[in-house]
């Protein structure tokens, strides 16, 4: 498999589109349009936006392999998380403490594997 193998159907899943790579990496239509056409691959700094920006690593863009990668779940969280202002951010995070440590308390000092499953979504 190759970058755009694994890329383009993440783009097309979140609906991104060549204009969107264009404006986040700051290269031309013709350099995206390339990349994607599969004629020249991004440069390192271009793929780490890349990837960043459809939520996998590079390694995932590049091998496949989802060693690693975040669930759905994560994704979204960390999705919401990114554009929260700072005071925001810290009142979810808070609220995400406590809900752990109330289910760390209700387990005994540690989550149970029904807890774990539910948090990973496993």
């Amino acid at each position: 498999m190759s970058f755009w193998s694994n890329a383009l159907p993440l783009m097309h899943k979140k609906g991104i589109r060549q204009a969107d790579l264009v404006r986040l990496t700051g290269k031309a239509k013709g350099t995206v349009w390339n990349w994607v056409e599969r004629k020249t691959i991004p440069q390192a700094d271009d793929a780490v936006k890349i990837a960043d920006y459809l939520g996998v690593s590079v390694r995932y863009l590049v091998t496949g392999e989802e060693d690693g990668m975040l669930s759905e779940r994560e994704r979204e969280l960390l999705d919401v998380c990114r554009l929260l202002p700072d005071r925001k951010f810290s009142i979810v995070l808070q609220n995400a403490r406590a809900v752990k440590a109330d289910m760390e308390a209700e387990s005994g000092n540690g989550l149970s594997s029904q807890d774990s499953r539910e948090i990973s979504g496993k």
